[in-house]
C-alpha cells in the first residue's frame, strides 16, 4: 500500500510537471524558428522591403508580452502588439481585426535577441515563390497553380527568424 501511494503520488507529481510546460507554451505551442541568412534566402525567397527597428525598442516592448508577440507593418512602420494585437508601444493603438500580424512565442523572440549583436533589427516582407520541377521536361519554373506567398521575416546579424503564424486566420482570441 505505502508502495502503490509512493507511486501515485510521483505520478501526479510528474503529470502536474508536464501540464505546467504544456500551459506555458500557450495555444499554439512554440512558434517561430531561427534560421541562419543563406537558408531564410533558400527557404523563404527574396526580401522584397524591409524596415530597421532599433533593437532596444523591441527589448523593451516585448517585456510587456504574454506567451506570443506580434509584428505588424502599417504605413512603413514595425507595430509589437500583444496577443489581442494592442499596441505593446504605443498607449491606445491596435490593429483591427482584419489586419495581418505575424505571430511569434515570447520566448523564441527573447532567445533570438540574445544571440543578436547589432544594434537593429531589420523586419523584412519576401515574397516565396515555390520552385516546381516540371515532370516532362525536369525544368524547374513558377507554376501559376502553386503561386507565392508574403513571407514575414525578422533578422539580426547573420541569423533570420521566421515560421510566424499570421493574424488572421491564425488569432488567439
Amino acid at each position: 500500500m505505502k508502495n502503490l501511494l509512493s507511486f501515485f503520488i510521483l505520478f501526479s507529481f510528474i503529470l502536474f510537471l508536464s501540464s505546467s510546460s504544456i500551459n506555458a507554451q500557450g495555444k499554439y505551442g512554440i512558434v517561430g524558428k531561427s534560421f541562419n541568412k543563406g537558408e531564410a534566402n533558400i527557404l523563404f525567397g527574396k526580401v522584397m522591403g524591409s524596415i530597421q527597428v532599433a533593437k532596444s525598442d523591441i527589448e523593451k516592448a516585448i517585456e510587456k508580452a504574454g506567451d506570443y508577440v506580434l509584428f505588424g507593418i502599417k504605413n512603413s512602420r514595425v507595430y509589437v502588439l500583444d496577443e489581442k494585437k494592442l499596441s505593446l508601444e504605443e498607449r491606445g493603438f491596435s490593429f483591427s481585426r482584419d489586419e495581418v500580424a505575424y505571430m511569434f512565442s515570447t520566448i523564441v523572440v527573447k532567445e533570438f535577441l540574445e544571440r543578436t549583436n547589432g544594434k537593429y533589427l531589420t523586419f523584412e516582407l519576401r515574397y516565396n515563390s515555390p520552385k516546381v520541377r516540371d515532370p516532362k521536361s525536369g525544368q524547374y519554373s513558377t507554376s501559376a497553380a502553386q503561386s507565392g506567398e508574403i513571407v514575414f521575416t525578422l533578422t539580426g546579424d547573420e541569423e533570420t527568424l521566421e515560421m510566424a503564424l499570421p493574424c488572421p486566420p491564425m488569432c488567439l482570441d
